[in-house]
C-alpha cells in the first residue's frame, strides 16, 4: 500500500512539476482516479509540496481549482568557481534562478568566499521570500580541476597557482548537500538542458578560455571517466613536441587557451601596438584586420585538432563550442573546416548560447535535480502513517 501511495504522489509532483493542473486534469494525464488524485493532492498539500495556485475562469458549474508545484518549498544553490568571476544563484525546485551575485574570484580563500557569499544570498532570499530562515536543500558547485571523493581538487590552475583547491570544510560549513563537479561537465549539463544541445542526446562541450575542457554527454548522461578526468583535453599531444615534457597546465592548453593565443598576438608585428587582450584580438579580426584573422584562424585550426580527436572517439551528433575564446562566432568556420577535412563523418559545429553563465546554470540545474530526488526518495517515508492507537488498546 505503501508503494502505491508513494507512486502516487510522485506522479502527481512530476506532472506539477512541468506545469500547473487541475484534479481532472491530473486524472486524466496519470490515468488514477479523481479520488487518488484528490488523496494524493491533501497529502501533499499537507507537506507543503504543492499549493492551490487560482481557479479557472468561465468554466461550466463549479470552477476547477488549479494546482501547481510549491516550488520554493525547497532552495537549491548552484556555484560556479572561475579564474576570474565567482558567480552563485539561489533556485527554486524548477531551477528557477531568484537571486545571484558575481564577484572577482578570490584565489587565496575561494572557500571561505563561496560560503560568505552564499550566507549573503540566503539572506536576501530569505527577504525576497519574506521566509526568516530558508533551508538549502542541495548545493551544487562548479570548479575548474579533477575532483576527488574527499572534496579537493587538482590541475585547477586557473584558480590557485599550484593547481590545489580544498573545498571539504564548505561540506560542514554550509549545512546541505554539496556536490562537486567539474566546470565544463557543468557548462555541458546546462547546455543539453537550456541552450544549443537541448534538442540532442550525445554531444561534446568544447570550453577554451583561461583553460580549456570538452565535457561529454553521451546518450544523455555526463561522462565523467574512472579518475573524474575525462575531458581534460589540455594534455593531448598535439602541437611541435607531441612527445615533449608536459607543462603542469598541459602543452595543448599552453599554446591554445587565452595565454598562449595572447602570447602569439603580442609576438607580431602590428600597425600601432599589440592587443591588450584576446577579446581586443577578436574584436579586429570581426573588424578585418589582416593579423588578427589569420591569428583566429589559426586559433580555430588548433581547436579543430581537438575537436576531431574527441569526435573520433564519442561520434556526437553535435560540437558546442563556449568558453571565453571558443564561444566567438569567427571560430566556427576554421573549426568546421578542420573537423571535415580529417574526420569526413557529419557533425554540426555551433557556439554556446548560455555565453559565461553555462556552468552556473547547469550547476543550478544540477541541484534542482538533486533536491527533486531527495524529495522522490522521501516520499516513501512519509507515505501511510500509523494509524492513531484506539482507547481500546
Amino acid at each position: 500500500m505503501a508503494s502505491r501511495t508513494v507512486d502516487r504522489d510522485a506522479a502527481v509532483l512530476t506532472l506539477l512539476r512541468d506545469r500547473n493542473a487541475t484534479r481532472p486534469q491530473i486524472a486524466d494525464e496519470t490515468g488514477m482516479s479523481k479520488p487518488t488524485v484528490s488523496a494524493a493532492i491533501a497529502a501533499l498539500e499537507q507537506v507543503g509540496l504543492v499549493r492551490q495556485d487560482g481557479q479557472i475562469v468561465g468554466a461550466t458549474g463549479r470552477s476547477p481549482v488549479v494546482y501547481s508545484l510549491n516550488a520554493t518549498a525547497r532552495l537549491v544553490v548552484g556555484i560556479d568557481v572561475g579564474g576570474v568571476n565567482t558567480r552563485a544563484a539561489i533556485a527554486d525546485l524548477r531551477g528557477t534562478i531568484l537571486i545571484e551575485q558575481t564577484e572577482l574570484t578570490r584565489s587565496t580563500g575561494v572557500t571561505n568566499q563561496v560560503s560568505d557569499i552564499i550566507g549573503r544570498l540566503r539572506a536576501r532570499v530569505a527577504r525576497q521570500l519574506n521566509c526568516p530562515r530558508p533551508q538549502l536543500a542541495a548545493i551544487v558547485l562548479s570548479t575548474p580541476g579533477v575532483i576527488a571523493a574527499d572534496g579537493t581538487v587538482r590541475l585547477a590552475y586557473n584558480v590557485d597557482s599550484a593547481g590545489s583547491l580544498n573545498y571539504a570544510p564548505l561540506k560542514a560549513r554550509l549545512r546541505a548537500p554539496l556536490r562537486i563537479e567539474n566546470n565544463v561537465n557543468l557548462a555541458a549539463i546546462g547546455e543539453h538542458r537550456l541552450g544549443a544541445a537541448r534538442h540532442v542526446k550525445t554531444f561534446l562541450q568544447v570550453s577554451v578560455g583561461a583553460g580549456i575542457g570538452v565535457g561529454t554527454i553521451y546518450d544523455g548522461r555526463l561522462l565523467r571517466g574512472h579518475n573524474g578526468a575525462a575531458g581534460e583535453i589540455s594534455y593531448l599531444p598535439i602541437g611541435a613536441k607531441p612527445l615533449g615534457a608536459q607543462l603542469e597546465t598541459g602543452n595543448y592548453e599552453s599554446v591554445t587557451a587565452a595565454a598562449g593565443l595572447l602570447q602569439r598576438a603580442q609576438s607580431k608585428s602590428w600597425p600601432d601596438r599589440p592587443p591588450h587582450d584576446v577579446a581586443e584580438l577578436f574584436t579586429w579580426a570581426a573588424e578585418g584586420d589582416a593579423t588578427a584573422r589569420k591569428l583566429v584562424a589559426d586559433e580555430g585550426t588548433r581547436i579543430g585538432l581537438a575537436v576531431v580527436a574527441a569526435r573520433a572517439i564519442v561520434d556526437p551528433e553535435l560540437v558546442v563550442l563556449g568558453g571565453g575564446i571558443g564561444r566567438n562566432e569567427l571560430l566556427v568556420a576554421p573549426v568546421a573546416a578542420v573537423s571535415e577535412r580529417l574526420l569526413p563523418v557529419p557533425c554540426p559545429i555551433v557556439t554556446t548560447e548560455l555565453a559565461d553563465r553555462g556552468s552556473l546554470i547547469g550547476a543550478v540545474v544540477s541541484a534542482a535535480d538533486d533536491a527533486w530526488q531527495d524529495i522522490m526518495n522521501g516520499l516513501g517515508a512519509t507515505a501511510d502513517p500509523p494509524a492513531p492507537h484506539s482507547e481500546k488498546e
